[in-house]
């Protein structure tokens, strides 16, 4: 087995746009742990993924629609509902114990 390395050349819008992805992802999954926490301190009953499908609303027809959050409509789709798949996968890990707890995610400096 081996691996091939492949590097990107990107030009600076496509730099840009890929950082705004990034950070949508950032916030997104930030987020849904808010909100899990949230409903795990309030103590309201289901599982992962009960929670995230609740979660996964209330982003889409509330948070979306705020005017101050109007960009997020320029972002895929696919973005957020990854940072979803990773909360969930990360949530699953934790509850089976081969895992820690789900962290907030912060941007690095490069």
């Amino acid at each position: 087995m081996y691996a091939i390395k492949v590097e990107l050349k990107l030009n600076n819008t496509e730099k840009t746009l890929m950082r705004k992805h990034c950070g949508f992802s950032r916030l997104v999954y930030n987020y849904g742990l808010t909100l899990m926490l949230g409903l795990a301190s309030d103590q309201v009953k289901g599982g992962i993924t009960f929670k995230l499908a609740a979660i996964k609303k209330v982003l889409t027809n509330y948070t979306k629609k705020q005017p101050e959050n109007a960009w997020m409509n320029f972002m895929s789709s696919r973005v957020y509902q990854n940072a979803f798949i990773a909360l969930k996968s990360a949530y699953s890990r934790w509850s089976k114990g081969s895992g820690n707890a789900p962290r907030f995610k912060r941007k690095k400096t490069l």
